[in-house]
């Protein structure tokens, strides 16, 4: 079983427990949702009930009738996965390294963070 590919939420349910514009694209979004499940959530709850929950989720037996107590699980989980995804999405869509060196972005422009600014 490949856990990577699996999202115990949606971006569409990141959003609307959130403040992040819905024109934030999904290429920034997935990867910040997969690192806050993948390691965060995993840290929290330990790689076997984890994997029982990717599991569950991937066979689509989460929402059987002796699986509830996943489900619940599964309710609480998607709200620590999205407050984690919102603040790598914070750094990820923030900052960016490139041949310039390291980056800011904002609405206009791209503005370039020298080493002596960032301590």
């Amino acid at each position: 079983m490949n856990n990577k590919n699996i999202l115990l939420t949606s971006t569409s349910f990141v959003k609307s427990v959130s403040n992040i514009d819905n024109n934030v694209q999904e290429k920034f979004l997935i990867p910040s949702i997969k690192e806050a499940q993948n390691v965060h959530l995993q840290e929290v709850l330990g790689t076997k009930l984890y994997e029982k929950l990717i599991e569950l989720v991937d066979t689509d037996k989460i929402n059987d009738l002796e699986n509830v107590e996943y489900n619940k699980l599964l309710d609480e989980a998607q709200y620590f996965i999205a407050y984690q995804a919102i603040s790598i999405l914070c750094i990820t869509a923030s900052v960016k390294i490139g041949n310039i060196g390291l980056a800011t972005t904002n609405d206009t422009n791209a503005n370039c963070q020298y080493y002596k600014t960032t301590l």
